[in-house]
């Protein structure tokens, strides 16, 4: 069997995405599996794994893999919620039922998410494997033997409760906190992770529902401690990380961060390859 990792959506998504299909592309080879990755496109002759099922949701969608009897699983990071995703109120729920409807199985690293699928009828068809460490994660660009000129990056959305602490923060300590978006060179953030002590991973509000893996373990793998003020986290993701109330990073960001190999070994204890292994068995 062939499996294609295809990301769906807009193009800027599978940067913010890398760490998702590249851990799959390199976890599934490493089980014996041919894979590829594409870009808004399925491959009739493989098992797909898609990412981004949310923006197909759509009828013409629904029926085009219906009609070719596509092959796919559902690997799902996004939240399911009250007939939703992400809280979107124009979102074509009944489409993406359909979806559910004819993938051979759906893939999440969130309890959250098995829960609501569970809620919605389709407790037969949902996995749970938390994400986990891939040694192609250790990023090259990043150097953390260096001189460091910042106290903190924040890279992602810039969005509700997390603007407001950012601009906190550089309020207090001007020059020494950076923030990377949409609107920032994907690769220059292994610059800035050289140059800062640590990495911010901070809370949005009342609706996040679980932790963004990916992105900690990414950090963590690579040598960078990580600050976070969120609260939900059923799945132990925040165990990389320091967790401080919102108004505790003003003092948090001018300790020194955990040593480098210690962090290692924290990112190191859940293996992406063994969570997945239970669901494909290696060939």
């Amino acid at each position: 069997m062939k499996i294609n990792i295809a990301h769906l959506g807009a193009s800027e998504w599978f940067n913010y995405k890398s760490e998702v299909i590249y851990g799959l592309f390199h976890t599934f080879n490493l089980l014996g599996y041919e894979t590829t990755i594409s870009h808004n496109q399925m491959d009739p002759k493989c098992l797909n794994i898609l990412i981004g099922a949310d923006w197909i949701a759509k009828p013409e969608h629904v029926n085009f893999i219906k009609k070719n009897q596509i092959d796919y699983f559902i690997y799902e990071i996004e939240a399911i919620y009250q007939n939703t995703i992400n809280g979107r109120s124009d979102f074509d729920f009944v489409s993406y039922l359909g979806l559910i409807d004819n993938a051979r199985q759906i893939i999440t690293p969130y309890q959250f998410c098995i829960n609501s699928y569970r809620e919605i009828g389709f407790a037969d068809k949902i996995s749970y494997a938390k994400w986990g460490f891939y040694e192609e994660l250790i990023d090259q660009n990043i150097k953390r033997n260096i001189s460091r000129s910042y106290l903190g990056v924040f890279f992602g959305l810039l969005k509700g409760n997390r603007l407001d602490t950012m601009s906190k923060l550089k309020e207090k300590f001007p020059g020494k906190f950076i923030s990377l978006g949409y609107e920032s060179p994907h690769l220059s953030r292994a610059y800035y992770l050289s140059k800062t002590n640590y990495s911010l991973s901070l809370s949005y509000g009342d609706k996040e529902y679980f932790i963004n893996p990916f992105r900690l373990q990414y950090l963590v793998s690579n040598g960078v401690a990580v600050i976070s003020d969120s609260k939900k986290d059923d799945d132990g993701y925040l165990i990389m990380t320091t967790k401080v109330d919102t108004d505790s990073i003003l003092l948090e960001v001018q300790k020194s961060p955990m040593p480098i190999k210690q962090l290692e070994e924290i990112a190191r204890s859940t293996a992406l390859l063994s969570e997945l292994k239970a669901i494909f068995p290696k060939k």
